[in-house]
């Protein structure tokens, strides 16, 4: 967070009327009173508010007009992980559920779908049953995920994204949960159209950074900063966001001195993370960013992530992988022939026509020596689409005599080439698993299956394919990765980009990289199935799927 953005913050809420004070203290009071904590070594102890999160109530609550009445009526909160914004989430909506002074009170926890949505209503269902005085005026529907309060006809509800096409709500509380997964605006337009009833109903946009710059998410941000900032004056907006400056980068957050100890920490850190201890009222050990720090030093596509979710950094929804340096020198000079008899693993990687098609083999290293794969890449390319690349004419060439591609005759994917370079291979090598793409495929799996070979379908979306990235990732800033050299599947290495999404979900982006990258897929593929070993060789064909 910028100093200005923290200076203006602060200024808003000390700014409050006697009476505007004690709206404030009304609802800390409520929480610092029922409210509990309900996981970890502090459960079931009272919820005693951070500095940072006693301002943000101030703020918010604090502001009201002549006749009493709250005058925020949006409220958006902007922070890393594990900052306890889901508790006090929770504890501000079951404040507007009992003691907002509104009758029938409709509070609703919105987020991207059932099991998010479900998050923040957990934690304020625990706050009721650990709580004496919550517990005696609330009652907990967990079927239908429901809170009442009989005594004021109220009531918590969680509600995922896709009640957005529903009618008939009437807010008066709503705290929308990760704001940035947000399929669309419709569920937040609903809600907040709905409130208009209402005489101080609130809408709380809770957060951490987002991937790419659309969506409602980033337009409220971007209103935030200007809120923040003054360029936008409406007094029924409060805003807090905590992040690092901008034009921050991994390196200067991961900087460490000669002890391996992060120099950032106590400066940059805390501006996303008011809650590290260290901080005042801080309880959040900072071990855990670190551990992910260190282990995004070891696998670069991680950096995305721990900035996004750690650092609150909005960040790009693609990025460039491997440094060609480091890919270049996972080579030890040894001969192909030395893998003759090993035990491997293939992956498919074919094109619809007229493109590049690869097949790749990853013999894993002996016990003794760790994790570590010995590649071997096959490019096909028909010879007439070559032709027309002149761009490339004379990396083909060079490529085709060092024999990591095969010029195929005609102008289009000679699979019957292919078929009977994956028999050889089987011959010459002990092959336990195929992964192939199911999307093209088929007419290659069918004839191999009946040849007795054992194929896996392997799906290319990222819940598959972070894990094999990242081991590939791994070894090769570890350089324990062998690929003899391949000088087109180093170029290929270099156009790869890759695609973020949440959850620091990655794969790789074909429709976004600068070129062909059909080595690089088959070789993730091929490591997917060696990170899932069959218990035993098979004998009969198997033809399975993921």
């Amino acid at each position: 967070m910028t100093a200005a953005r923290r200076t203006r913050s602060r200024r808003c809420w000390m700014r409050l009327s006697a009476a505007g004070r004690r709206k404030a203290a009304a609802c800390v009071s409520f929480i610092q009173a029922c409210c509990v904590h309900t996981i970890g070594q502090w459960a079931g102890q009272p919820f005693i508010l951070t500095p940072w999160q006693l301002e943000f109530i101030e703020q918010v609550f604090g502001l009201v007009d002549r006749h009493g009445m709250r005058v925020v009526r949006t409220a958006l909160l902007f922070i890393a992980r594990k900052q306890g914004k889901s508790e006090l989430a929770a504890a501000i909506a079951l404040f507007l559920l009992i003691a907002d002074g509104e009758q029938a009170p409709q509070v609703y926890g919105a987020a991207k779908d059932s099991d998010q949505a479900g998050l923040v209503f957990a934690v304020a269902a625990d706050m009721v049953r650990m709580s004496e005085y919550l517990s005696g005026v609330c009652d907990i529907k967990e079927s239908v995920k429901r809170i009442l309060c009989p005594m004021n006809r109220g009531f918590y509800r969680a509600i995922p994204a896709d009640a957005a096409g529903a009618h008939g709500f009437n807010a008066s509380g709503i705290v929308y949960d990760e704001l940035h997964t947000a399929p669309d605006r419709s569920l937040w337009d609903v809600l907040r159209t709905s409130t208009m009833a209402r005489q101080q109903p609130l809408t709380f946009g809770i957060s951490t950074a987002g991937i790419g710059q659309s969506g409602i998410c980033w337009e409220m941000y971007e209103l935030a900063g200007k809120i923040i900032a003054g360029t936008v004056r409406n007094p029924a907006i409060a805003a807090r966001i905590f992040e690092v400056p901008e034009g921050t980068t991994f390196a200067q957050l991961a900087e460490q001195d000669d002890g391996g100890n992060f120099l950032r920490e106590n400066d940059l850190w805390p501006m996303a993370n008011p809650s590290l201890i260290g901080q005042p009222g801080g309880f959040l050990d900072p071990e855990g960013i670190r551990e992910k720090v260190r282990e995004a030093l070891e696998i670069p596509s991680m950096q995305n992530s721990v900035l996004q979710l750690h650092y609150n950094m909005w960040v790009g929804a693609e990025s460039h992988w491997l440094d060609p340096t480091m890919w270049r020198a996972c080579s030890d000079g040894s001969e192909v022939d030395a893998l003759d008899g090993r035990e491997c693993y293939g992956g498919l990687d074919l094109a619809s026509t007229n493109d590049f098609c690869s097949w790749a083999l990853v013999f894993p290293w002996a016990e003794d020596r760790g994790l570590g794969y010995d590649l071997l890449v096959r490019c096909y390319l028909p010879k007439d689409v070559a032709a027309k690349r002149t761009h490339l004419r004379g990396d083909i060439a060079a490529w085709a005599n060092e024999g990591s591609l095969t010029l195929t005759e005609g102008n289009v994917a000679d699979y019957n080439r292919i078929f009977n370079d994956v028999l050889a291979d089987a011959e010459r090598y002990v092959i336990r698993d195929i992964g192939y793409d199911p999307f093209l495929a088929t007419n290659l799996v069918v004839p191999l299956v009946q040849e007795g070979l054992t194929l896996t379908e392997v799906r290319q979306g990222p819940r598959t394919l972070t894990p094999p990235i990242q081991v590939l990732e791994r070894l090769v800033m570890q350089r324990r990765l062998n690929h003899y050299g391949n000088r087109l599947l180093a170029w290929q290495a270099d156009n790869v980009v890759l695609a973020h999404s949440e959850g620091g979900l990655v794969k790789l982006a074909k429709d976004k990289s600068r070129e062909k990258i059909d080595g690089i897929a088959a070789s993730v593929t091929a490591i997917e199935r060696a990170m899932h070993p069959p218990e035993a060789p098979k004998k009969s064909a198997v033809f399975s799927f993921r």
